[in-house]
């Protein structure tokens, strides 16, 4: 199936997940939001969320048995990552 451009909005750095529902005319729930964060290891985690949710990186690391988790460094490049 071919892409098509529907509609284009300005980048939000906060609420980015609610301009988009605003935008489109569909739920924030209905909007998928992408989070690259990673553990005290720096070993990536891609982690996939409704729009109107948020992550508790203290759950989220107890959850993976894992130390600690933070957003991923932005100095980090996707080519380390191999996204």
């Amino acid at each position: 199936m071919p892409y098509l451009h529907y509609f284009s909005y300005k980048y939000e750095d906060k609420d980015g997940t609610k301009a988009a529902a605003l935008k489109l005319g569909i739920p924030e729930h209905s909007v998928i939001k992408t989070l690259i964060m990673e553990d005290e290891t720096g070993n990536p985690l891609i982690i996939l969320m409704h729009g109107d949710n948020e992550v508790s990186t203290k759950s989220l690391a107890r959850n993976l048995t894992v130390k600690s988790v933070i957003p991923c460094r932005p100095q980090v490049s996707p080519e380390t990552y191999r996204l």
